[in-house]
């Protein structure tokens, strides 16, 4: 790279895109192997390190960089490393910056030494960081921090900063923020008091946070795993607890974790066997088949042991959140179960229960229901506005 320049009549070889400091170091280095790895002049170091394929001092900045990594500084580094192209950095960082997320991206602290954070990054990097599924940040604080950066960005292009100007510079980054992740609190209280999304956007996220359950086809992919508590509510016992799952979760794991409560809270109950069932004769507030079941020595006696709150595996039981039963495959989120979230307990029917009913009751139900509904038909089909029967 050099040798070509030896035979010129000029005594200077002019390298201006290298800091003197970190050139000097370099050839310390290279005839020495001593370096000096001062934190002002490494990245200049690296890319000396790189551009003259100097392997050895290139490792020895970025092995330097990573001990020297902290949630302060990890979106410095990211951008940095992607610049130079360092693969390995790059990936360390976003590790890092994955269980980071929070505290290096919302709470935004500026790192003394560069004076940089969050809202100094250039739109290619957040991009990066948006498309990553693994991030633990809540959604809502993730946008909150986008909005900044937005605001700063159009001041540094001296730009208003009105929502026009904010949507233009965030054009690329705006479909890759998961806004199905938030709540509909969430986003009905910061986003679209914001005014940054247009109604037709709002109305289509707020059509899937609102609905139960949501469309699997527009389920958003979580980028973590948010623990949650939700109260359960017996609604026979009148009895309440809590339990731990993840919000991705499904219900069938919700199921299973209920029932490991129940089994915690009401130890003195006993377990029923799967051939020792409680028949017609003994109605029980779950839905159990099986042979009858013969009553304890403890209840003969009068002694109340109240079998019929003990959640087993044979046990059926309806769970429901917001008046919406709950089916077993879909994930939590698919309706809108978060933190403190209620959970009904309701006692499945016993088909012991369902007193008989006399010829022809269900086809003259079915044609009440029917009737109704066929008036509201008609008036749909001679109607142009369909958005008054949404």
């Amino acid at each position: 790279m050099l040798s070509e320049r030896w035979s010129s009549d000029g005594s200077d070889i002019p390298v201006p895109d290298v800091e003197p400091d970190a050139f000097y170091e370099l050839l310390r280095f290279i005839y020495c192997e001593k370096v000096n790895r001062r934190k002002d002049v490494i990245w200049s170091l690296l890319y000396a390190a790189d551009k003259y394929d100097v392997e050895a001092l290139k490792k020895m900045c970025v092995h330097f960089l990573k001990i020297s990594l902290t949630p302060s500084n990890v979106c410095f580094y990211l951008m940095k490393a992607r610049e130079l192209g360092a693969t390995d950095l790059v990936n360390f960082c976003f590790e890092k910056l994955s269980t980071a997320a929070t505290t290096a991206i919302f709470h935004c602290p500026r790192n003394d030494e560069f004076n940089f954070c969050f809202h100094d990054l250039d739109i290619q990097t957040i991009c990066c960081i948006l498309e990553r599924d693994k991030l633990e940040i809540e959604e809502v604080d993730l946008f909150k921090s986008i909005l900044g950066w937005a605001k700063l960005e159009c001041r540094g292009q001296n730009l208003d900063t009105n929502i026009k100007n904010m949507r233009r510079v965030l054009e690329p980054a705006l479909p890759l923020i998961r806004f199905r992740l938030m709540s509909p609190k969430e986003f009905t209280e910061i986003v679209s008091n914001s005014g940054f999304l247009s109604i037709e956007e709002e109305l289509s996220i707020l059509t899937y946070l609102t609905s139960k359950p949501r469309p699997e086809n527009l389920r958003p992919l979580p980028r973590f795993q948010k623990s949650i508590k939700i109260l359960i509510h017996d609604e026979r016992s009148k009895e309440t607890f809590y339990v731990h799952i993840n919000c991705s979760d499904t219900v069938a794991e919700l199921r299973k974790n209920i029932k490991d409560r129940a089994g915690q809270l009401y130890p003195a109950y006993p377990v029923l066997p799967a051939d020792d069932i409680p028949g017609p004769q003994y109605a029980s507030p779950y839905a159990y088949t099986g042979t009858p079941y013969q009553p304890s020595a403890a209840t003969r006696t009068g002694v109340t042991t109240n079998s019929d709150l003990l959640l087993t595996s044979t046990c059926i039981f309806w769970l429901k959140h917001e008046n919406v039963c709950l089916e077993n495959s879909r994930p939590l989120s698919d309706y809108g179960i978060e933190n403190e979230s209620i959970i009904l307990l309701q006692p499945a029917q016993s088909h012991h229960q369902i007193p008989s009913a006399p010829p022809g009751t269900l086809q003259n139900e079915k044609k009440k229901r029917e009737k109704p509904c066929n008036k509201i038909l008609k008036k749909i089909r001679k109607s142009k506005i369909l958005g008054d029967y949404v």
